[in-house]
């Protein structure tokens, strides 16, 4: 019987053995050998739970026209994920959240890695692995192994790479330990010069674990739950389970699923279409319903304060004005700068000589301040419920 290198790796790994790795580095037992984040082959603790990479198919191959856009614009199926390959380009992968495989032509899920040979996915132990990169108005959220950085709207986007350069343009980032040249559209280093990045829109960070995260989810028939991007499909005992991607077709074997506009060929254990075949999908149990019982709403929003007549809206800041009256930063604990009418975000210093915010070599656009609320005696105040709740004037608490 001929064993093929992945399996071979896995079973002298679990054995405790050290494994030679295809491109010649020797991972200890209990470890295998795996492609980490950027490529670089080395050693990851695995289960034995091994899938079939997916066929990534190139932006704008299929020819149909899509809203779901990469970030250089190029368009995916809507049922697709973009992934970003090794070599800086962007391929459509039919998973809702993928990782791209080192050799740029196969993706698996995410919370999972390629093999070296990028034909196989290997579930990680620690789902820690996978996590998000947290924006400082924590709000906002980039992926693993990128940057936040400012856009032109002020809002946050992300830089496709780690501890990246944010560019003063709030457009473009380069690469650690390289310097944006605005006139060339460069990025220098002492070696070689390389282009720009563009960034693109941060991702708004939705609650884990509370119930408005379940409000968000896909709904099953029978009360239950699965991540928004997946499918309800039933499971062998008449509950429901999740398929990791949209609008998928569910198998009759209740075990498995296909994406849409494929075929489930349960003899062969494949999805197929006029276009080729991939391997089929497995579920996984949804989440159950969750019974609560009903709680007080609570003011989510409330203005600050800056003095007893004087406000701002909520996440903003109260910085005084050249007139002495107070105004309005739209940044939270934002930082007031001396001219009186701009001011910087948090962890910043205004540079006002230059008009910039500047935290080491990167610079972002000043904010300007807008005039602050000054209460009238005309108006009036939310009726408190409690110590944590109140209605609008007018109202009544029930």
């Amino acid at each position: 019987m001929m064993w093929s290198p992945l399996i071979l790796w896995l079973s002298l790994a679990s054995l405790g053995v050290a494994v030679l790795c295809p491109d010649g580095h020797i991972c200890n037992g209990g470890t295998s050998c795996c492609q980490l984040p950027g490529g670089r082959p080395g050693c990851c603790l695995f289960s034995l739970e091994v899938q079939k990479s997916l066929p990534m198919v190139r932006t704008g191959s299929l020819n149909e026209i899509s809203d779901n856009l990469c970030p250089n614009m190029a368009p995916c199926p809507p049922e697709y994920s973009c992934v970003q390959t090794p070599a800086g380009s962007y391929s459509c992968c039919p998973l809702a959240e993928a990782v791209s495989c080192s050799d740029g032509n196969h993706c698996c899920p995410r919370g999972f890695q390629c093999s070296a040979d990028g034909r196989s996915c290997l579930e990680h132990s620690d789902s820690s692995a996978v996590h998000a990169v947290i924006c400082p108005d924590e709000e906002s959220e980039c992926p693993s192994d990128s940057t936040c950085c400012r856009m032109p709207d002020h809002s946050w986007g992300c830089c496709p790479m780690p501890q990246a350069v944010c560019c003063e343009d709030n457009q473009h980032c380069c690469p650690h330990n390289t310097l944006c040249d605005m006139a060339h559209g460069r990025c220098k280093s002492a070696g070689e010069d390389k282009p720009m990045w563009t960034k693109y829109p941060a991702k708004k960070r939705v609650p884990m674990v509370n119930v408005a995260d379940r409000a968000m989810r896909v709904k099953c028939n029978d009360g239950a739950s699965c991540p928004d991007g997946t499918t309800c499909c039933q499971m062998h005992d008449l509950k429901y389970g999740c398929c990791p991607i949209p609008n998928a077709i569910c198998c009759s074997d209740h075990q498995h699923c296909c994406p849409p506009g494929t075929k489930c060929d349960l003899g062969h254990g494949k999805c197929t279409s006029e276009t080729g075949a991939t391997p089929l999908l497995k579920k996984s149990p949804a989440l159950e319903p969750l019974i609560t019982k009903a709680w007080p709403l609570k003011r989510t929003v409330q203005d600050v304060k800056c003095d007893d007549t004087s406000t701002c809206p909520d996440k903003s800041t109260c910085c005084q004005l050249a007139s002495g009256e107070w105004g309005c930063c739209p940044e939270k604990e934002a930082v007031c700068c001396s001219d009186h009418m701009h001011c910087c975000p948090n962890g910043y210093t205004c540079d006002v000589a230059q008009g910039r915010c500047r935290q080491g070599e990167n610079t972002v656009s000043f904010f300007t301040k807008t005039p602050a609320r000054v209460k009238e005696a005309t108006d009036s105040d939310d009726v408190p419920c409690d110590d944590t709740s109140s209605c609008p004037d007018g109202n009544t608490c029930c």
